[in-house]
């Protein structure tokens, strides 16, 4: 499925094969994707193992078995869930929130390139609105994505995000303003109930 998308995958049959590809590959990994049940190490134990060998580690469960996440610390840190059975789109999908990359495999309806640059990303928490154009022939688009997280770098070039333009923290929410560091997108980040900064 994820070679399909176009994703680049190591694959690893149990927990301590995971570990030993982790250890020679780790500097090329984006996300560790893991089933909750596995034979010998679980997927939450794999997730705990690694976590607290980087500090910072991106995942995501997988399962059927949902129930096995409200065990009693089972899950020792704030993992996203996926259960079984879904599909190309739907894994593909959640992977893009996660890694802030919305745009992974776009191609342009018009010329067929792949290439695009980032204008704006709005997001209120629960979605991501993008508006962005093609890099050769300027075709503008839009698209309305899920949003998993807190942008923490820029979702069309994955640069850093530094903060630009108005911000508003106020009793009824915030309105962050934002701008990437490598390709000058406008990025906001605000609550529903504070979509736009007061100008009183």
């Amino acid at each position: 499925m994820l070679a399909a998308e176009e994703f680049s995958v190591l694959e690893a049959s149990n927990g301590e094969q995971a570990l030993e590809i982790w250890q020679t590959n780790h500097a090329g990994i984006d996300l560790l994707v893991t089933d909750i049940s596995m034979p010998g190490m679980s997927g939450i134990d794999l997730v705990d193992r690694l976590g607290r060998q980087t500090g910072y580690l991106k995942a995501l469960y997988i399962s059927g078995f949902p129930e096995l996440l409200d065990k009693p610390g089972a899950a020792p840190r704030n993992v996203p869930f996926l259960q079984k059975p879904f599909s190309t789109e739907q894994v593909s999908r959640k992977i893009r929130a996660i890694l802030n990359r919305p745009l992974h495999g776009w191609k342009c309806p018009r010329c067929i390139s792949r290439r695009y640059r980032g204008l704006t990303a709005d997001s209120e928490g629960d979605s991501l609105a993008l508006t962005f154009m093609c890099a050769d022939c300027e075709l503008k688009r839009f698209r309305v994505v899920e949003s998993f997280s807190v942008l923490e770098r820029c979702p069309f070039c994955c640069g850093a995000v530094v903060p630009a333009g108005y911000s508003f923290v106020g009793q009824e929410g915030y309105h962050l303003g934002s701008k990437c560091h490598a390709c000058a997108a406008t990025i906001q980040t605000y609550t529903r109930a504070c979509a736009a900064i007061p100008w009183r």
